[in-house]
Formats: structure tokens, C-alpha cells, sequence
């Protein structure tokens, strides 16, 4: 579509010999007048003088060198044609608009420079476009990958894994060479964080004592760690508070013994912050000559303990056969046996007892006169007499007597109802 705009103006043209040139009205049309970027553009003056005069065009006061182009961003603005060297002899302007994709897309980041760990950071998206771009237009990626629409992007409490490289986006819906989505340069965002994810390896994995053995710190960071601290805690007293026992990445020992056992971590820092690794346990385990031994000890054990039994069965049978030896040879053997019964009953060890039944009379030998008392007898029964040893054992001392056995003698009564009396009895027919 073209706009005509018309002026009539007089105005003298100086030719010659003072002659001027009278032009009534000039026009200006700009063909289109509003066009995309890569759109071609023409640009005609019409003047209503009968003469023909020498037209120039202007666009913002500067001079235009072409009147067909192909309109870029910088050729919108307003145009006018005039008669050379008689700029006050003009059109009016008219005006062209282009309008064009993004252009100096620019992605900044605040703070700039170093981020630590658990800042907050910005990310603003600025372009230049006709028509401007809106809040949906723009978008921000992180290596590639779109993470937010959007002109500002903030990220509260940064992690070190978002540590990429950003880049932003603009669109407002115009094409310029077959591309409608203009991106930004890439920034780098390096995030600096303390050291995380400390571990302790130990090597050998089993502390034998005499032995070396190496605890080594290793840790993730993007920056180098400046200093490694160990400590240990003992087993005893896991609550105690650690005791530093050496730095440096590696702690070493040479030889070791009981005393190193305890509890084990690392520090490690740098200039972004500081952090601990687990603790570790270091423990002495047995070397392998005590295992070889163990076998042979329990061996040893078990022939000791089974010595040791044997011996204890065998005393316990020589102390066995002892007693039934003791008690057999008491048994077998004549002579007075104790009693826990009734303290007046009679006990008698009798030996080849008459068949035939003896008298009511008991006859009895007293250890005073053991041969008279055959001679005075006078019985019957002479071929069948037995003779018997009678002691009387009282319950009191002092009440204890002596009975005379002679034949036809009944004895002394007991003094005391407490006696007891015990009798061996021998055959002598």
C-alpha cells in the first residue's frame, strides 16, 4: 500500500542568469510503508511542477543514496523527498516502520563472577525487537535444556550441580533468515562450593598389628581443598571430644599397634567452606600366625580338658571302690556297731545259732572270767551253749555297767532305762 502525501509549495529553482524554477507541489510515497525486515522498500517523489527538477531524499535528515532497498531495522524512521539544495522546498514526511526479529539478545547474571554455594542468583534476558518481546518469548536454557520462560530467572540457594552453561532466548514472531528464535551468547556459571562427599579409605583393609597401614581423604570439589586434618576418637569414649593426629591427605602408620585403634575422620578446607568425612573404625584383627595357633590351642584345650576328666573319673572310682572296700570289711568284721535307732534296743551279731530252742535263761561271758563259767554250768543243753559278749553302752557315762554272764545268772539290772545293750553271740558246740 502507498501513501501519498501532497504539498504545494512555490518555490523559485535558480537556473541561470537569475531564472528560477517555480514548483508548486511534491509528494513522497514510501512503498510499503510498514514492512519486515528483508522486505524490499521503494521510495518515489511526484511533483506537480511542470518542470522537471532534481529531487533528493531524506530520512531523519540524513541523506538517502537509494530509493529501492531492502528494509532492515535501521532504515525504519521518516522520509521525505525535497528539490536539490532547496531542502525547504519539500514533501512531507512519511513514515516506514520495519519490523525485524530480536537482535542483541543478552543474557546477564548477578552476582557476576564467582557464585558461591547457596547464593542467590539472577538471570535477566534483554533483546531488541519490533514488536518487543514479551514475557513468553523469552526463555533461558542450561546446557541446552530449557529450564524457565520467562525474562528473570532466579535461583535461590545455588547448587554446585547447577554449575553450566546458560544461554537465553528471544521470539516475537518475525522471521529473519529462516530463523524466528534468536539466542543469546552463552555465559558460564561456575559454582564454588566447599568440599562435599568426604570419604576415608583405609589400605590394607584388616589392621594387623606390626603392620603398615594407610588411611587416604578424598573428597568432591571444583576447587582444590587447602588443608586435611585428621582426628580420632577412642572406642572407650565415642563421645569424647576428638584429638588431632596428623594432616595432609594420606595419615600413615609405620607399625601399627593396639594404641592406634579408635575412631578416624578427616577434615578437609577451602576457601568456600570445610567439611567432615564419616568416621571410620580402625581395630587390630589377629595376625595370621595367631590363627595358625588358634588350632593347635584348641587342640591343646581340648586334650587338657578331656586329661582332666579322665583323671576325675578315675579318682572318683578309686574313691568309690575305697569306701565299698571299707564298708564291706565292716560289715564282715565282729565287733560293735553304732546306731542312730532307738537308744534301748538290742543289737547282737550272731553266728551258727543252735537248732534246737535254748532256755529263757541268757547265758553270758564276762570279759572277767571267760573260763570258769564253762566249768560251773549245769544244763542240759552243756553240747549247745552259746557265748555272748555283752557291753552296755548308757547314754551318760556314769551310768555305764558290767553284767557277769555266768550260767545261771541273771546279771545286774540297768541302772538307767537309757543303756543300750550290744551282744556278740558265739556258737562253741
Amino acid at each position: 500500500m502507498a501513501l501519498n502525501y501532497d504539498q504545494i509549495c512555490v518555490f523559485d529553482t535558480y537556473l541561470s542568469d537569475n531564472q528560477f524554477a517555480s514548483v508548486s507541489e511534491l509528494t513522497a510515497v514510501v512503498h510499503p510503508h510498514q514492512v519486515d525486515e528483508g522486505d524490499t522498500v521503494r521510495l518515489t517523489c511526484v511533483s506537480g511542477c511542470p518542470e522537471q527538477a532534481d529531487i533528493m531524499w531524506m530520512r531523519e535528515g540524513l541523506p538517502v543514496n537509494t530509493t529501492v532497498f531492502q528494509a532492515t531495522e535501521k532504515d525504519a524512521g521518516r522520509y521525505y523527498c525535497a528539490v536539490y539544495q532547496q531542502d525547504s522546498a519539500r514533501s512531507a514526511s512519511v513514515a516506514l516502520t520495519v519490523l525485524y526479529a530480536p537482535t542483541g539478545v543478552f543474557l546477564s547474571v548477578s552476582p557476576a563472577g564467582t557464585v558461591n554455594a547457596g547464593s542467590t542468583v539472577t538471570f535477566t534476558c534483554r533483546s531488541d525487537a519490533n514488536p518487543s518481546v514479551t514475557q513468553t518469548g523469552y526463555s533461558l536454557f542450561k546446557d541446552g535444556n530449557l529450564i524457565h520462560s520467562g525474562q528473570n530467572f532466579i535461583i535461590s540457594d545455588i547448587h554446585p550441580s547447577q554449575s553450566g552453561r546458560y544461554h537465553c532466548s528471544a521470539w516475537n514472531g518475525i522471521r529473519w533468515r529462516g530463523s524466528s528464535l534468536v539466542k543469546s551468547l552463552g555465559i558460564h556459571l561456575e559454582v564454588q562450593n566447599p568440599p562435599m562427599n568426604i570419604t576415608v579409605s583405609v589400605n590394607p583393609e584388616r589392621a594387623v598389628e606390626g603392620s603398615s597401614i594407610n588411611l587416604t581423604c578424598s573428597c568432591e570439589a571444583n576447587t582444590a581443598a587447602d588443608t586435611y586434618t585428621w582426628y580420632r576418637r577412642t572406642l572407650s569414649e565415642s563421645s569424647s571430644t576428638p584429638v588431632q593426629v596428623g594432616s595432609g591427605k594420606m595419615l600413615s602408620f609405620v607399625f601399627m599397634m593396639e594404641l592406634h585403634s579408635g575412631l578416624y575422620f578427616c577434615n578437609v578446607r577451602s576457601s568456600f567452606g570445610e567439611n567432615n568425612s564419616t568416621e571410620v573404625l580402625l581395630a587390630m584383627s589377629e595376625s595370621p600366625h595367631d590363627r595358625k595357633l588358634l588350632p593347635i590351642l584348641a587342640g591343646t584345650g581340648v586334650c587338657l580338658s578331656a586329661v582332666l576328666l579322665l583323671m576325675g573319673l578315675l579318682l572318683f572310682w578309686k574313691t568309690r571302690k575305697s569306701t565299698l572296700s571299707k564298708k564291706t570289711a565292716a560289715d564282715l568284721s565282729p565287733g560293735v556297731r553304732k546306731s542312730n535307732s532307738d537308744p534301748n534296743a538290742v543289737y547282737a551279731n550272731v553266728s551258727m545259732l543252735p537248732l534246737s530252742p535254748l532256755p529263757d535263761k541268757t547265758y553270758s561271758r564276762a570279759a572277767a572270767s571267760q573260763g570258769d563259767s564253762h566249768q560251773n554250768a549245769s544244763t542240759s543243753y552243756e553240747d549247745e551253749v552259746s557265748y555272748s559278749t555283752l557291753n552296755i553302752k548308757c547314754r551318760h557315762p556314769k551310768s555305764s555297767v558290767s553284767v557277769d554272764d555266768s550260767r545261771g545268772s541273771h546279771g545286774s539290772r540297768f541302772k538307767e532305762d537309757n543303756c543300750v545293750v550290744y551282744a556278740t553271740v558265739v556258737n562253741t558246740s
